[in-house]
């Protein structure tokens, strides 16, 4: 039973962990969306949102793949996210 009990405390703990990880990266995320969207006066309906934001998303990890390769000499340029990041 105490070893049970021990063993359970410990998936517990790592769950925990894990999700405090995960949490960081996500409001990051958060505050970066609402960051380009003020800085580009953007404003979506509610129904808009979600696949502007999934576009968003795809278009940043594009930039950022592009820019770690640029950075490895893979590329001639950068890119950075503009207005558009959202179509």
């Amino acid at each position: 039973m105490k070893k049970m009990l021990s063993s359970w405390v410990m998936s517990l703990t790592w769950l925990v962990s894990l999700k405090a990880f995960s949490i960081p990266q996500d409001s990051a995320l958060e505050e970066t969306w609402r960051d380009w969207k003020m800085t580009h006066g953007k404003v979506y309906t509610e129904d808009e949102e979600a696949s502007r934001r999934a576009t968003w998303e795809k278009n940043l990890q594009m930039v950022e793949q592009h820019n770690r390769e640029a950075d490895e000499g893979k590329h001639t340029y950068w890119m950075k996210m503009n207005q558009f990041s959202d179509l």
